[in-house]
């Protein structure tokens, strides 16, 4: 049996810009070739709220209003033959920039 390793924790958000036509969502084309939501791990010592602003801007340049938690999502990734459970807490984050 593997038993997992402690859980990693991760922040992101949920990047909204209102626009004549309605709410823009944003999506990150990232290194794995898929589409996600800006996010990443915390640094040590730092909140998931902290983490998730941080990442925004360094993975898009992007600021705004951070709103409150949409959800947490937890689930198990293996690595190497070890088991790591990964917690991602994504905010909502309100922005007006329309160029980065």
């Amino acid at each position: 049996m593997i038993h997992p390793s402690p859980t990693v924790f991760a922040a992101g958000c949920i990047v909204v810009r209102q626009s004549a036509t309605g709410p823009l969502l944003l999506l990150i084309h990232d290194r794995h070739d898929a589409w996600s939501l800006p996010k990443g791990h915390l640094d040590a010592g730092e909140s998931s709220t902290q983490a998730a602003i941080r990442e925004v801007y360094e993975e898009t340049g992007i600021t705004g209003l951070l709103g409150a938690l949409v959800a947490s999502i937890t689930y198990p990734v293996t690595k190497k033959g070890q088991v790591h459970i990964k917690q991602f807490d994504f905010y909502l984050l309100t922005t007006t920039q329309t160029t980065v």
